[in-house]
């Protein structure tokens, strides 16, 4: 490892992985360190420096040719939206739920309500007749 030098630094697992599967189909050898780490602790990912891919020292000219011509950046349409059409949502705290999902959320919450007091009441009558 000691002949391995510092490619390029990522913090999306899914970047280095693009960027490690393009260099090992041009048969570079290349490893990703920290990346269970940032997954694991995200506080650590920024301050950790992020995953680093590291090519040995003799491909890094190599290396950073081909990712600079196949691996661009990716643009993020930042008008596209995700989810139901507004006519057919509604504001439950912080969640939007649809509709007809709104009743049997309702439903569930008080069913296991009643199932926690059952519970709490047989605990109760339990220790009353020892």
């Amino acid at each position: 490892m000691s002949d391995f030098v510092v490619l390029d630094r990522y913090f999306q697992s899914y970047e280095a992985h693009l960027a490690k599967n393009v260099l090992e189909a041009a048969g570079i050898e290349c490893v990703l360190l920290n990346e269970i780490s940032t997954q694991v602790y995200n506080f650590f990912n920024p301050g950790g420096g992020g995953i680093v891919l590291k090519v040995r020292s003799e491909d890094l000219q190599t290396a950073q040719e081909l990712l600079s011509k196949q691996h661009p950046e990716l643009e993020i349409d930042e008008n596209y939206e995700v989810g139901l059409p507004e006519n057919e949502k509604t504001q439950v705290g912080t969640v939007e739920l649809p509709r007809s999902n709104r009743s049997i959320e309702m439903l569930l919450f008080v069913a296991a309500a009643l199932i926690v007091l059952l519970a709490l009441a047989a605990y109760i009558a339990r220790i009353l007749q020892s």
